[in-house]
């Protein structure tokens, strides 16, 4: 996550992260590495011979958990809009400077909070950062600023404080 980065390198420029159904790689790691061999090499495989990831079908029949809460309107919208990913910034390791501290949160979209809480406690390592970070729920699918914009800029505007 590019935020994480800046915010390891700049702290003294950010004041505080906003994790949104995301959070803070460890470092060496890739967004790639947390998918499964399988799905990477599903993955690489539609890029044929190229360097972008083409944008997901936006099928929620396919991808219900990810997708849930948009409408057929939104989703027709994101198959319009949406454009390829460059595969380097999805497989380049997360290279940290050890540099932290500032404040962070965490909106739990896809993930239960429960879930998130059992992980924290267990010190897994896409977490492990994010003790003592401030964390709301936020049910819905992967994008809640298309499925749930109203309570994701309250939830917003509630961390800013």
């Amino acid at each position: 996550m590019p935020v994480t980065q800046a915010a390891d390198r700049i702290p003294e420029r950010v004041a505080r992260v906003v994790y949104v159904d995301s959070g803070p790689l460890p470092d060496g790691v890739s967004q790639f590495d947390t998918h499964p061999p399988e799905e990477q090499e599903r993955l690489r495989a539609l890029l044929g011979d190229g360097h972008l990831l083409p944008p997901p079908p936006w099928d929620p029949l396919a991808d219900p958990v990810n997708l849930a809460g948009l409408d057929a309107a939104t989703l027709a919208t994101l198959r319009e809009r949406a454009t390829p990913h460059p595969l380097g910034a999805a497989t380049q390791p997360v290279q940290r400077t050890g540099g932290t501290g500032v404040p962070a949160a965490l909106i739990a979209c896809t993930i239960p909070l429960e879930q998130v809480e059992a992980m924290l406690a267990q010190g897994h390592p896409f977490f492990a950062e994010l003790r003592g970070a401030q964390i709301r729920a936020l049910p819905t699918g992967h994008w809640p600023m298309f499925s749930e914009p109203k309570q994701l800029a309250e939830i917003l505007d509630e961390l800013t404080v």
